[in-house]
């Protein structure tokens, strides 16, 4: 019988044990439940945030592409613009040439007046500065979108 009393109590201290022990691994796994939970969730905060990012990415690189087809547009613009700016002085410059190698040819009396000399020189100038105007635009233009 002490024999019997004493198995019993060792298996109540046996179920005891097994039984806190249970209860810790039962709370172990809840507790990794909680946190895989948890960090479930933060993954799909982070996701869509991403996903957010994205989009906002994507439409930056839109808007930077059409932003450098207009520079490029306007690029191409200018340099046309230079180069029939740059025709038109060249042509003055020859006109000019030309009325002054006829004025050193002509008698004094049927020479040009000053005033359209002086007409000439002027339309000269005011081509030139304005080539130089657009020439530094369109540097800056161009440094401004590089």
């Amino acid at each position: 019988m002490v024999v019997l009393f004493e198995y019993c109590l060792l298996s109540k201290f046996n179920y005891r044990r097994f039984s806190k022990n249970h209860q810790r691994a039962l709370d172990t796994i809840q507790i990794s439940l909680e946190a895989e939970a948890r960090g479930r969730l933060e993954a799909l905060r982070q996701r869509k945030k991403l996903e957010q990012d994205v989009l906002e990415l994507e439409a930056a690189l839109e808007a930077t592409v059409k932003a450098r087809a207009d520079v490029e547009k306007n690029y191409k613009r200018f340099q046309q613009q230079i180069r029939d700016l740059e025709l038109v002085v060249e042509e003055e410059q020859a006109a000019a040439q030309v009325q002054i190698r006829v004025n050193l040819f002509l008698p004094s009396d049927r020479r040009s007046s000053p005033i359209i000399s002086c007409k000439l020189c002027s339309t000269n100038l005011f081509l030139h500065s304005l080539l130089g105007f657009l020439w530094t635009a369109f540097t800056e233009l161009k440094s401004d979108h590089s």
